[in-house]
């Protein structure tokens, strides 16, 4: 989906001109914006945002890949979190000039976070930005990995999981992944293959101290619940 803004449409960035109408300053007889308030519509209440002269206001909306709202999920990066409402909309007053901003969602006890947008802007400027989580819970296949020399080893198993009832013990040696040899991977990917849409499933071949090797397949599953 990408990054979209209102006034601009798909994988494009535009700033707004500060919103709101002129008045005039009686210290320096100049036009100076006076915003008009954002109201952020939340289960409970209603938050009254207004743009600051000194500050630039984000706003918008967190959407899954199939193009649904997100409530209830953290937007982090500029500033403190906040979190969307049940229509995943979100608005939060940042300092001008530019940061980092990205979704996060709790899929079980894991972060799953979206992709992180870069965005600047000058003061008493209002930026819309359409912010995307994936579209599905992410599951864990509940085994945590470390490098030892050139080899993946299972540093531990998480207890209970379906990887430790298959008999993945810590100090295993991961060789490859869906039949990939893991050592062309680095960190991310290999952490990212780890993890995917709850449900599905990752098939390891490892190998045990004694040098014997054993094929598994593991499905991805919220951890914590």
């Amino acid at each position: 989906m990408g990054v979209v803004l209102a006034a601009v449409g798909v994988c494009s960035w535009a700033l707004s001109s500060p919103v709101g109408h002129g008045v005039v300053s009686e210290a320096s007889s100049s036009l100076e914006p006076e915003p008009d308030p954002v109201v952020v519509r939340t289960s409970s209440r209603e938050q009254v945002l207004a743009v600051s002269a000194t500050g630039l206001l984000l706003a918008g909306q967190v959407l899954n890949s199939a193009g649904n709202p997100e409530p209830k999920v953290e937007v982090r990066g500029c500033g403190a979190p906040v979190l969307t409402d049940k229509e995943g909309r979100f608005a939060m007053e940042v300092p001008p000039g530019g940061c980092v901003l990205w979704p996060q969602r709790v899929d079980g006890v894991l972060p799953t976070e979206g992709r992180r947008v870069e965005v600047s802007g000058r003061a008493g400027e209002r930026l819309e930005v359409t912010l995307e989580l994936p579209e599905y819970p992410q599951g864990f296949i509940g085994v945590f990995l470390g490098i030892s020399g050139d080899a993946n080893r299972v540093v531990s198993v998480v207890p209970g999981s379906r990887a430790e009832s298959e008999g993945v013990r810590p100090g295993h040696e991961v060789l490859t992944m869906d039949g990939e040899n893991v050592r062309v991977l680095d960190a991310a990917a290999l952490w990212s293959r780890l993890r995917g849409d709850a449900g599905t499933t990752l098939r390891l071949t490892l190998r045990k101290p004694d040098g014997s090797e054993y094929e598994v397949a593991l499905s991805r599953e919220l951890v914590g619940e």
